[in-house]
């Protein structure tokens, strides 16, 4: 499984929209995608709710620990992005 990480201190540099935007082109290539959202304001977590598609899947996570637990299931349910 691929990991790509978009970080930044600052708020509003369009990381969600960047995710999504990567998340539905990786779709388009075949990969099984999942983004970790770690935004407390919910961006991801909003657009998904509003679509009505399953793909991409996405995954809540509030700290580092629940991070690392998340990725190594993500790899066992077959997500290589």
């Amino acid at each position: 499984m691929q990991v790509l990480a978009l970080i930044s201190r600052k708020g509003g540099t369009g990381k969600s929209t960047l995710a999504i935007g990567l998340a539905g082109a990786a779709l388009e290539s075949g990969h099984n995608v999942c983004v970790v959202e770690a935004d407390p304001l919910g961006t991801v977590s909003n657009w998904k709710r509003r679509r009505d598609r399953a793909a991409p899947a996405v995954e809540t996570v509030h700290d580092g620990l629940s991070l690392l637990a998340c990725l190594p299931s993500l790899a066992a349910r077959g997500v290589t992005l």
